[in-house]
């Protein structure tokens, strides 16, 4: 079979990024899929669990067929159906992040015929993807469509077991292009950290930050102990940014978050790097925007992976300049 688009798994960044916003964008456009050397430059190549669980819920929602999607996996095709709208679950079955699986199903919802809610068990704060917290403060009041979201339990990293639902409103659209280019006035600023019931919390942690960087403990129900999340919240006018570091024994967890924190609050860019990776898909299916970021891809791949794959499917729309304190993006 030919296929309307192939891509090379290890395309960029070569991870999950290209798998998930491939299969979106799939869906959206009714074009078949083939990716090929699938996480091929990682030390463990091919899918992973989080992973199979992104395509298998995007492939239920248009009503999809697939080939090659297992764990492990090199490679796998898809096809695209008829996006359904409905009431989904999923179960990831580990503490694989459920926002990554969010937002690569949320985007296809809003081209459903109705609304729709999704409930997904799994991870919900893990030092690989976005928390939460994230998703629901600062991802999705900026999208172009209506998406409310709650936090059914959290679930840390490795244990998991924690709850998202989200509800999508495809009839509530923005149609006019997100304009962001400035933070707009301070309103609030709050440093948390975020950690299980069960987690042995090392008073070294806060003792080891600069008094005006120190963290809010935050206790809550979770399986296991898991890694405790210091987080930044800066409210805005114009917007609402998250910064947030996990702790590891083996990192220098203190020095990343002051030096995470201070960065951001020395620029006057409203958005984080990576923010600006996430804004590019909403935007080019939707309302389009100019927003001005501290940096793209300045720790990693991910903004350039995600504007070539956009690219590789519906044309040049991303336009990136320097400019005074970072970098302009446009969405065409």
């Amino acid at each position: 079979m030919n296929y309307d688009t192939v891509l090379d798994g290890n395309l960029g960044e070569g991870g999950g990024q290209v798998i998930r916003t491939a299969m979106t964008l799939s869906c959206v456009l009714g074009r078949s899929l083939r990716i090929y050397n699938v996480r091929g430059g990682r030390e463990k190549p091919g899918l992973q669990r989080q992973h199979v669980m992104s395509i298998l819920a995007a492939s239920e929602i248009c009503g999809g067929k697939l080939s090659g999607c297992d764990i492990n996996s090199t490679e796998f095709t898809f096809v695209p159906g008829q996006i359904k709208n409905g009431d989904y679950t999923f179960d990831i079955g580990s503490a694989g992040s459920t926002i990554l699986v969010l937002q690569t199903v949320v985007p296809i919802l809003w081209f459903a015929a109705g609304q729709s809610t999704v409930r997904i068990k799994g991870g919900t704060h893990n030092g690989s993807s976005p928390s939460f917290d994230f998703y629901a403060e600062v991802f999705c009041p900026l999208m172009p469509v209506k998406t409310e979201c709650r936090l059914l339990r959290h679930g840390f990293y490795p244990s998991g077991g924690g709850g998202v639902f989200v509800k999508v409103d495809p009839y509530i659209k923005r149609l006019n292009p997100l304009i962001l280019l400035d933070k707009g006035m301070i309103l609030s600023s709050v440093r948390t950290m975020v950690h299980s019931k069960a987690m042995d919390v090392c008073s070294k942690i806060n003792d080891g930050l600069p008094e005006s960087f120190k963290c809010h403990p935050v206790e809550v129900d979770a399986n296991g102990k898991g890694m405790p999340v210091l987080t930044a919240r800066f409210q805005y006018s114009e917007i609402t940014e998250m910064i947030s570091v996990y702790h590891q024994k083996d990192l220098k967890t203190t020095t990343e978050f002051t030096n995470s924190v201070s960065e951001y609050l020395h620029s006057t860019a409203p958005v984080d790097e990576h923010l600006a990776d996430q804004l590019l898909l909403p935007l080019a299916l939707v309302s389009g925007g100019t927003y001005r970021a501290v940096s793209i891809s300045k720790y990693s791949k991910h903004f350039l992976t995600c504007a070539t794959i956009i690219e590789t499917f519906i044309g040049s729309k991303i336009h990136i300049k320097p400019v005074a304190d970072g970098y302009e993006v446009r969405v065409v």
